[in-house]
């Protein structure tokens, strides 16, 4: 897979997270998985996923780490790739920055109970972190014909 694919999934990632995260919030799925984490009701694989609350904010948990994956992929794919003094290999450690800072607020919102501000902030910086991306791969269209 090339580094520009890898980089269209990981955006493909952040957007469907984004938007179940949506789902899972307005059905009031937020702490179907308990107030653990990572675990869900402090189980790897909860044995209850037919529980539609459980399932949303589980799947929810499962996009997001897949995100995680395939950004640190390509964080790692394009510092090989361009070097670590190079601006797309900046942007990108500054996405997956901003990502490991989003993941540890995902955990602090569910050890608040879903507090508002945290919610919000939750989405505000997934935003953030959605457009340090599309800006990140309108850079790597750059940097291939400099």
């Amino acid at each position: 897979m090339s580094t520009k694919s890898l980089l269209k999934l990981s955006l493909s990632l952040i957007f469907l997270v984004i938007v179940w995260g949506s789902v899972v919030r307005a059905l009031g799925a937020g702490m179907g998985c308990g107030p653990d984490w990572p675990t869900c009701n402090g189980e790897v694989v909860p044995s209850n996923l037919y529980s539609l609350p459980v399932f949303l904010e589980y799947f929810h948990r499962i996009i997001g780490g897949l995100a995680f994956i395939a950004v640190t992929y390509s964080t790692y794919r394009l510092y090989k790739e361009y070097g670590a003094e190079n601006r797309v290999s900046r942007l990108a450690f500054l996405s997956l920055t901003l990502l490991i800072v989003q993941v540890l607020l995902g955990m602090i919102l569910v050890k608040l109970d879903l507090d508002p501000v945290a919610s919000a902030v939750h989405l505000s910086l997934a935003t953030v972190v959605f457009g340090s991306l599309v800006f990140l791969y309108s850079e790597l269209g750059r940097a291939r014909f400099r």
